[in-house]
């Protein structure tokens, strides 16, 4: 297969499949619909490893066709080193995530199969697209169609009925203001330099009015910073993820956020002079410290485990967010590094919390406890999960995390540096806390002595991450290679 159907094949999978799953599955039952979706995930892994595994003999690929003449914007894909990272975790979480669903909706007697993972490849068609495109307003095309099915997931999936709709627009209107922002800071860039090619506006924008340029890199660095949930704008994430059906929550706390470290990364270092962001570094490493103590000390203190690792989540892109701010070499490969461990760590832990309820019918640590007894497999992946993400040795985040640390120390801002490493006592505190309360101990349900075996789809795909978490740990070389190769094409 040449490089062009390759890369056709894995942005078109998720999208056609979408319309397929949609349109004719509705009659299949709902583990026929949900292994199709697996098949049309897994495809698109497959594809993107293969076009991957290219890239060390054609270091990128560019992709222009015709769009909007007039303007001069064209459909115009970039494929190079960080892109093939981000499309391969995220379309092997994706696929996982899809096993685990499977299972999770085994016994959901109203559940729309068709509805339901339909959206999810639409999602995932987004996804793949805002990592290829290389046109601000194909960027934003795609972000849209990353957000809205995530939107009606929200809306018509949510676990809690009476407030599904009330808690999609409240994140709706949260992501769109970012998303606006965005598109703002992108039409600007447009009105200015005449160009939509994100390829060449480093170089025009350095001779470009720097007010201007400043000002569009204010609205990008908040736009992401909304869907990162960096603190103050963080409000629509716990409700959000504890309100998503778990399969769903563990895609968007996963591959989602991986859509907006991509874009504040690419749009730091690809289309933005460093001159115009180099005056913001003190401001967002303030604030991604900001984050990472607010997220881990409201997951400290919650009784809901689903609340407690959304929470977790806001910590987690604290870490990243100061990666990104040094703007050093060490900082960005750490956080890049951690996008790839977060994500499966992340999905690791939400997958644990979806079992835990499916077994005991609670999100409530006063009514959990002793479940290592009953449920040993998930009580092994979900330690592992727990003591990856503390950035134990031996576990993948690990790695990111002192890379991160050590690019903080190559800027003048020592005592954030500080602060940032104190932070991860606070993430090892209600990582190990979530671990006790479910784990061990007593079984505190008095009204349910014993818990309900989980499905073995769930419980296959949290071995295969919790493997992959250790392996990372054990053997980083071949993952932290990669991610270096990324961070040197971008030129940090």
């Amino acid at each position: 297969m040449g490089v062009l159907e390759n890369f056709l094949l894995i942005l078109l999978t998720p999208l056609l499949g979408a319309a397929f799953l949609f349109l004719f599955t509705g009659k299949l039952g709902k583990n026929a619909v949900g292994i199709t979706a697996f098949g049309l995930a897994a495809a698109a892994f497959l594809a993107s490893l293969g076009l991957a595994l290219r890239l060390p003999v054609i270091k990128t690929i560019s992709i222009i066709a015709p769009w909007i003449n007039v303007l001069g914007v064209t459909f115009s894909f970039y494929y190079d080193t960080l892109t093939a990272v981000s499309i391969l975790i995220s379309t092997f979480i994706t696929a996982v995530a899809l096993i685990y669903a499977v299972g999770y909706f085994r016994d959901r007697q109203d559940f729309n199969a068709s509805g339901f993972y339909s959206l999810i490849m639409l999602f995932l068609a987004g996804i793949i697209g805002v990592f290829v495109s290389s046109n601000l307003i194909l960027f934003y095309f795609f972000w849209e169609l990353m957000l809205l099915p995530t939107f009606a997931i929200v809306a018509y999936f949510g676990e809690n009925r009476a407030r599904s709709g009330v808690l999609a627009i409240k994140y709706f209107i949260f992501t769109h203001i970012g998303a606006v922002l965005i598109l703002f800071a992108s039409l600007l860039i447009y009105a200015m330099t005449g160009t939509a090619d994100m390829s060449v506006l480093k170089a025009v924008l350095g001779v470009s009015d720097p007010f201007m340029v400043k000002a569009a890199s204010v609205m990008l660095i908040l736009g992401f910073g909304i869907k990162l949930a960096v603190v103050p704008f963080h409000s629509w994430l716990p409700d959000t993820y504890e309100n998503a059906p778990t399969p769903a929550t563990v895609i968007m706390a996963s591959v989602m956020m991986n859509a907006s470290i991509y874009g504040l990364v690419r749009f730091f270092f690809t289309v933005l002079p460093r001159e115009a962001v180099t005056p913001f570094i003190l401001p967002v490493m303030v604030f991604a410290v900001i984050s990472q103590f607010y997220g881990a000390i409201l997951a400290l203190v919650q009784k809901n485990i689903k609340r407690m690792i959304a929470y977790s989540s806001i910590s987690q892109m604290g870490y990243v967010l100061f990666g990104i701010g040094t703007l050093t070499y060490l900082g960005v490969s750490g956080a890049v590094f951690h996008m790839v461990n977060h994500t499966i760590i992340k999905a690791l832990l939400f997958m644990t919390v979806g079992a835990v309820y499916l077994s005991s019918k609670s999100y409530d640590t006063d009514e959990l406890g002793g479940l290592t007894a009953y449920l040993p497999l998930v009580a092994l992946t979900g330690t592992v999960g727990a003591l990856a993400v503390s950035g134990i040795p031996l576990f993948g985040a690990f790695q990111s995390e002192w890379l991160i640390f050590a690019g903080g120390f190559r800027t003048p801002y020592t005592v954030l540096s500080v602060l940032a490493v104190a932070g991860a006592l606070f993430t090892a505190a209600y990582a190990l806390k979530f671990v006790a309360d479910v784990f061990f101990g007593a079984r505190k349900n008095i009204g349910s002595r014993s818990a309900a075996p989980v499905p073995r789809a769930m419980v296959f795909s949290m071995s295969v991450l919790a493997s992959f978490t250790l392996l990372i740990g054990i053997y980083p070389w071949f993952f932290s290679k990669a991610v270096h190769i990324a961070v040197r094409m971008l030129g940090v």
